[in-house]
C-alpha cells in the first residue's frame, strides 16, 4: 500500500494547466496594467487640477496683496487728511475765541470811556439805529460786568458826590427822556 491512487500526469495534460494558468495569469496582468494606468491617468488629473489652483490661488493671493497695499495707502492719505483737518479746525477754534476775546475787551474799552466821560453806555442808542436797524446791546455778561465795576467805584466814594457817582446814578436811574 504506500501507492498513491491517482494516475500520473502525462506530460501533455501538464503543458495543458501551464498554459491555462499562464492565460489566467496574463488575463489578471493585463487587469492590474489597465487599473494601474487609469490611476495614472486619475492621479495625473489631480496634480493638473492641483497646480490650477494652486495658480489660480497665487494669482487671487498676488491681487489681495495689491488690494491690501492699495486700502493701506487709501489709509493712510486718509489719516493725513483728517489730521490736517483737526489741525484746521484746532486753528480756527483759536483764531474764533482770540476774536472773541478781542471784541469783548473792544466793547469793554468803549463802555469804559462812556463811563469815563459819564455817559450810561447801557441806554445810548446804536450808531445803526440812524439807518432802521435794532440797537446794539452788549452781553449781559458785558453788562453785568459794567454795573457792578461802576457800583463798586461809587461804594469807595459814596459820601463824596463825583462824576463816578453821577454814572451810577444814569444807569441806575436813567434820566427820563421826552415822553
Amino acid at each position: 500500500m504506500g501507492q498513491d491512487s491517482t494516475p500520473p500526469a502525462s506530460p501533455h495534460s501538464s503543458s495543458r494547466m501551464d498554459d491555462t494558468s499562464l492565460r489566467a495569469n496574463n488575463t489578471e496582468l493585463m487587469c492590474r496594467v489597465k487599473e494601474l494606468q487609469a490611476e495614472v491617468m486619475r492621479l495625473n488629473r489631480q496634480l493638473k487640477l492641483s497646480d490650477s489652483r494652486q495658480r489660480c490661488s497665487e494669482s487671487e493671493t498676488s491681487t489681495m496683496s495689491t488690494e491690501e497695499c492699495r486700502l493701506r495707502e487709501e489709509n493712510l492719505k486718509l489719516n493725513r487728511q483728517l489730521y490736517w483737518e483737526r489741525e484746521q479746525r484746532l486753528k480756527l477754534s483759536r483764531a474764533l475765541s482770540e476774536s472773541n476775546s478781542s471784541l469783548e475787551m473792544d466793547e469793554e474799552r468803549h463802555m469804559n470811556e462812556q463811563l469815563s466821560q459819564g455817559i450810561n453806555p447801557l441806554t445810548l442808542s446804536s450808531p445803526g439805529a440812524a439807518y432802521g436797524l435794532p440797537p446794539r446791546s452788549p452781553s449781559p455778561a458785558l453788562r453785568h460786568h459794567h454795573l457792578s465795576r461802576v457800583r463798586h467805584l461809587s461804594e469807595g466814594s459814596s459820601n463824596q458826590p463825583n462824576n463816578r457817582t453821577r454814572t451810577m446814578s444814569l444807569q441806575t436811574n436813567p434820566a427820563p427822556g421826552p415822553s
